[in-house]
């Protein structure tokens, strides 16, 4: 099924994000050092998910199946939660889930899956909340436990879903000291074990100088309600306005699971009782929390820092149609019941097909694109690519870096007389320093008439002109771009 949805992807190029994570995993195959012989202000997760990937193929399309694979994870932690539950039942209710989640990555506008470290890291959280959710073995929490702990490896803010686990397991009473210790430690193997590596090899100061730079730029953003609004009202626009108009159905269902997560504490906490999903349905209100406030992160209105409160908006969702089919049981029920769900499968298959498909026509060619650029440029060159969205053409040539910054975000999207942080400087400073001591002897350019536009230093530019003289252009998928080679 999520093939079927993403087939029509395949062979799409790597933009933005995308193609950084591949063309960094690619210099770490090459024997730099996260953070210090290449750099990028995102946790380490996603770049050695890519790493791992490269090992089996250098194929353009793997982080397809990167994703794809993913949600495997979750699909078989959802079938070990409910694998008692009536077969048709969990396939009805699978097929809802199914729906729902892989709709927030077909209404992003971008043309590829897997560019957005959220998408990977929802899946990793959801899985564990189903393991956590699945009995109080220590399997199960040891699992749970390492998938959570891979979500924050990939993205740290899904730390703020931690209070969720802590709602959840209270109300199941199986948070206990010893197994709460075990979670725990699951939770933090992943990072404590990245820490470790880099004290042990004397580069502790790298990852230091990497967090400073994160928790610089999540807080450089105006937090409060006023900003989740501005970002919550931009997601509307790559949504289907009909589920989140703050009067549609959808979101007056949301309110009414709201109103069953307070009667369920109340039953707990004061009669004892507990219900179907009782834990799950517990821990979702501190879960949309944890999305409202993951929503007003970040130094700029990023869109896809939305993807963990949809995420969890359609889970509650779900959530509450498994309750309302639960209510319904006895021998007169059970078919009405999976005519109802067969119904709203139905129902919502339509809406997509009408009303919610990807408008955006799709950039295909990445196989055609890697082939013509290697037809200019010979394998192991070392070239700069003059743009940020071209993380991608690294990957396809396996070059040479020329420093740190094979795709220099802080170049591209910082100006010292704008930006002040020390962080911000400092990388600069040293994206010019690279640049001098390891010259490329390609550069890469959209302009005809300009060597790497982007910099904001004088002696670099006067430089490059005297240095590198154009000799040959090709086309890509987006356009045309011009080869700079050195030496006139």
């Amino acid at each position: 099924m999520c093939y079927a949805i993403f087939v029509h992807r395949v062979d799409v190029p790597a933009e933005g994000d995308l193609g950084c994570f591949m063309a960094i995993a690619q210099q770490l195959h090459s024997g730099a050092w996260l953070y210090e012989g290449v750099w990028d202000n995102k946790a380490p997760g996603v770049f050695l998910l890519h790493a791992l990937a490269q090992i089996f193929t250098y194929s353009p399309n793997y982080p397809l199946f990167i994703t794809i694979g993913l949600l495997w994870i979750l699909a078989l932690s959802a079938a070990y939660k409910y694998r008692s539950a009536p077969p048709l039942t969990v396939i009805l209710l699978g097929s809802l889930i199914a729906y729902w989640y892989l709709q927030l990555f077909v209404f992003w506008e971008v043309s590829y899956i897997g560019g957005f470290t959220e998408e990977w890291g929802m899946m990793l959280l959801l899985s564990a909340w189903l393991w956590f959710d699945s009995g109080s073995d220590k399997f199960n929490l040891i699992l749970s436990g390492l998938l959570f702990g891979g979500a924050i490896f990939i993205k740290e803010p899904f730390v703020l879903f931690y209070p969720a686990f802590l709602l959840s397991g209270s109300y199941r009473s199986i948070w206990i000291s010893s197994k709460r210790y075990i979670w725990h430690f699951s939770a933090a193997l992943p990072w404590l074990a990245f820490a470790t590596v880099y004290i042990l090899t004397g580069r502790f100061e790298y990852l230091l100088a990497y967090f400073k730079g994160a928790f610089l730029y999540s807080g450089e953003g105006h937090l409060g309600f006023e900003t989740f609004f501005e970002r919550f009202d931009l997601i509307k626009q790559y949504w289907n306005p009909y589920l989140i108009k703050s009067w549609s159905t959808y979101i007056w269902v949301l309110r009414i699971l709201g109103l069953r997560f307070i009667w369920l504490i109340y039953r707990r906490f004061r009669y004892n009782e507990t219900y179907n999903n009782g834990a799950i349905i517990s821990a979702w209100l501190p879960a949309l929390i944890a999305g409202v406030v993951f929503l007003t992160l970040g130094g700029h209105a990023y869109l896809h820092y939305g993807i963990p409160l949809l995420a969890i908006m359609a889970l509650g969702f779900v959530l509450l149609i498994w309750d309302a089919v639960n209510w319904l049981s006895g021998p007169f029920w059970t078919p009405l019941k999976n005519l109802f769900l067969i119904l709203i499968v139905v129902i919502f298959i339509r809406n997509y097909t009408r009303d919610n498909q990807d408008n955006k026509e799709l950039i295909k060619g990445a196989g055609w694109e890697q082939s013509v650029v290697l037809s200019k440029i010979q394998k192991g060159e070392r070239v700069f690519f003059d743009e940020e969205n071209m993380g991608r053409f690294y990957f396809y040539t396996q070059g040479k870096s020329i420093g740190r910054y094979p795709v220099p975000y802080y170049t591209f999207f910082y100006n010292p007389t704008d930006n002040h942080r020390t962080d911000l400087k400092l990388h600069r400073e040293r994206f010019r320093e690279d640049f001098m001591l390891y010259p490329p002897k390609i550069i890469v350019s959209k302009d005809p008439k300009s060597w790497a536009p982007v910099f904001d230093f004088a002696k670099m530019q006067n430089w490059l002109g005297d240095e590198f003289t154009l000799a040959d252009s090709f086309s890509y998928t987006s356009g045309k771009l011009y080869i700079w080679r050195h030496g006139k």
